[in-house]
């Protein structure tokens, strides 16, 4: 039953995912953040039930039972053994040869311009890299033990790292790192490819406004437009996940599937930033009436400096007098391709910010020119 757990001594067998992309959590519901996904055909130890989610040994993780398949417990795991690491340039690939698909988790340090890629359960049986012939972009990979006969691959990188992309290739993982865009201080956002997304829309109206009842679909439409305006005049190439109300996934697709719909815009598109607008709300009635703040919320390291940079511009062109940025799990800002954040311009469920700023005229070309100057300013800044 719901909330009931079992613990045993030893595990309750082996765990083969079936779903791409399981959804590796800190915790046994949705409620709980979510952690590197885990491919399909990955095996893992389960160690406990509890409601419909398994716990895992290692990685240390819980993962929905529908999710994949309960073998007996004397199933093999069938973790391979790092025996290969190639490096290639130009496209800076680093291949992983290991026998057979794993689970990973990845650190980041952008300031130290570091990766790691923990192998859990793999053991290493090489102790050297083959690289291209005058190979530039990765000084040397380091490997060390990771807990119990684990493989931690450290990847240092020359130039700062923007996002990256990680995939199976049979049994090889490939780590490819994005590339920072090249950036005119002048004119920083010429060439540069965002892809904007305006919240919700079609039948998900999101918040709705207690007094004039407007739709938060409908306003965070009007900022998206207004931002796609301004950012095709500093001459950005931009993309709309949505540019009528309407989904972007397909109609009575689930809920997962439309803001994976939405991530993958972006990578179609070959985005290099991805800005999510929305306007904010309380769960509770009476705090919502009287919330007020302009908040910036990412995921993963590299956009934390996007983040921080949209805040404060965004405030003072809208006139809010508070704001903050904090890290959150959020689907669409999951992805590691490229800075995303999501942005909540200000709380649509306080009435008094609902009839005044927030249905102002000018309100949506304020709150685009103030997240523009973020963007320039991180591009700037932090280039």
């Amino acid at each position: 039953m719901l909330g009931s757990c079992r613990s045993h001594n030893g595990s309750l067998g082996v765990f083969e995912v079936v779903k791409e992309n399981a959804v590796l959590r800190t915790g046994p519901s949705s409620d709980f953040d979510r952690l590197t996904p885990v491919t399909r055909g990955v095996r893992l130890e389960v160690m406990e039930r509890q409601g419909n989610y398994y716990r895992f040994r290692n990685p240390s993780g819980w993962l929905r039972l529908s999710e994949g398949t309960l073998l007996a417990p004397e199933t093999s795991l069938g973790n391979g053994v790092l025996t290969v690491i190639r490096v290639s340039e130009p496209d800076n690939k680093v291949r992983l040869t290991m026998g057979s698909p794993c689970a990973w988790q990845v650190r980041q340090d952008v300031e130290g311009r570091k990766i790691w890629l923990d192998l859990p359960g793999v053991p290493s049986a090489t102790f050297h890299t083959a690289y291209a012939q005058n190979a530039r972009a990765m000084p040397a990979i380091r490997l060390q033990p990771l807990g119990e006969n684990g493989t931690s691959v450290e990847i240092p990188l020359r130039q700062r790292l923007w996002g990256y992309h990680l995939a199976w290739k049979g049994d090889t993982l490939e780590f490819t790192p994005t590339p920072a865009p090249r950036i005119d201080p002048k004119h920083p956002l010429r060439g540069l490819r965002v892809t904007v997304d305006a919240g919700h829309g079609g039948e998900d109206s999101g918040t709705v406004g207690l007094e004039l009842h407007v739709k938060e679909s409908d306003l965070n439409l009007a900022v998206a437009r207004a931002l796609r305006d301004e950012l095709q005049k500093g001459g950005a190439i931009v993309t709309m996940t949505r540019a009528g109300d309407h989904q972007v996934a397909p109609e009575n697709a689930p809920a997962d599937t439309e803001l994976q719909s939405r991530v993958d815009v972006a990578l179609r598109s070959r985005a290099q930033l991805f800005v999510s607008v929305h306007h904010n709300a309380r769960p509770d009635v009476k705090d919502g009436r009287v919330s007020h703040g302009t908040h910036i919320y990412y995921y993963q390291p590299a956009s934390r400096g996007l983040a921080q940079a949209i805040a404060a511009p965004l405030a003072r062109s809208i006139g809010e007098p508070a704001f903050q940025h904090f890290w959150r799990s959020f689907a669409v800002i999951r992805q590691p391709e490229m800075p995303a954040v999501l942005v909540e311009c200000n709380f649509l469920s306080n009435p008094k910010l609902e009839k005044g700023m927030l249905h102002g005229r000018d309100y949506p070309r304020k709150a685009a020119r103030g997240i523009l100057d973020g963007v320039n300013r991180f591009l700037v800044r932090d280039m």
